[in-house]
């Protein structure tokens, strides 16, 4: 993990500044995350390796669980920032198969490297995800700042912004808020959301993917509103799949 000079501006902050500091303020920050050391051979390689993965496993993942894919996306964007709920520890997987011919970033938790998930956590590292840590001030502040790394190479970030995974003891299973990194990334980047929304009952016919029209955030937006927004999408989307017939699972104790 690369280690940055500059801590990113809250959303707070960029929702005070004018269009044009935002324009002169991003336009630096561009500059400076573009002029830090970084392996874009280590990148084409991830991406290649992310893709062969996916060729790999879909035939046969498409053909036993018969996943219910729908979309609203008219086209698909070049460049976008896949926002999804957040469910289980394989979501990737279950994204991946609405967008078979994209490549992902992904933003993980140190956890994923810790003994006992390290082969998930090395597997999504050699596939081109970033490490976050979660549990210190230093390791949120470097989230943005490594995602921008890719978004400003022309490639495709995927956040979940409910931060952790929401099937656990004691949760509904309902989508929760956002931490506005997502949103943040959009405005300074000009590159669109794709909201998507997933159920994980991993038995056939019995998995959900909800794909939703392009979401951007223009320059003048408010980060803080348009991230409200933003959820409001993914739970509409999250609904259609359980009127569908999408199951809520909780994990018990």
């Amino acid at each position: 993990m690369i280690a940055f000079e500059r801590e990113i501006k809250s959303a707070y902050k960029l929702d005070e500044m004018t269009v044009e500091e935002k324009r002169a303020y991003y336009g630096e920050l561009k500059e400076y995350i573009l002029s830090l050391p970084f392996d874009e051979n280590k990148l084409n390689i991830a991406e290649k390796k992310f893709l062969k993965i996916v060729d790999f496993i879909f035939p046969k993942f498409g053909k036993y669980y018969k996943p219910n894919l729908s979309s609203k996306l008219a086209e698909l964007p070049n460049q976008f920032i896949l926002v999804s709920n957040h469910l289980d520890s394989f979501d990737q997987v279950l994204l991946s198969y609405a967008f078979p011919d994209t490549a992902f970033h992904y933003m993980i938790a140190e956890s994923l490297m810790q003994a006992k998930n390290l082969y998930v956590g090395k597997l999504y590292v050699n596939m081109g995800a970033f490490v976050v840590d979660r549990t210190t001030h230093e390791g949120r502040i470097l989230a943005i700042p490594n995602a921008l790394q890719y978004l400003y190479r022309e490639s495709n970030v995927a956040m979940f912004p409910e931060a952790s995974r929401q099937i656990r003891y004691g949760s509904d299973g309902t989508v929760k808020s956002f931490k506005n990194g997502s949103v943040i990334l959009s405005q300074m980047t000009d590159v669109p959301i794709v909201p998507v929304a997933i159920n994980n009952n991993y038995k056939k016919g019995e998995l959900y993917i909800n794909v939703g029209e392009k979401f951007e955030v223009g320059l003048e937006s408010s980060i803080i509103q348009k991230n409200i927004e933003l959820r409001e999408k993914v739970i509409e989307l999250w609904e259609e799949n359980h009127d569908k017939g999408a199951k809520i699972l909780t994990k018990k104790r």
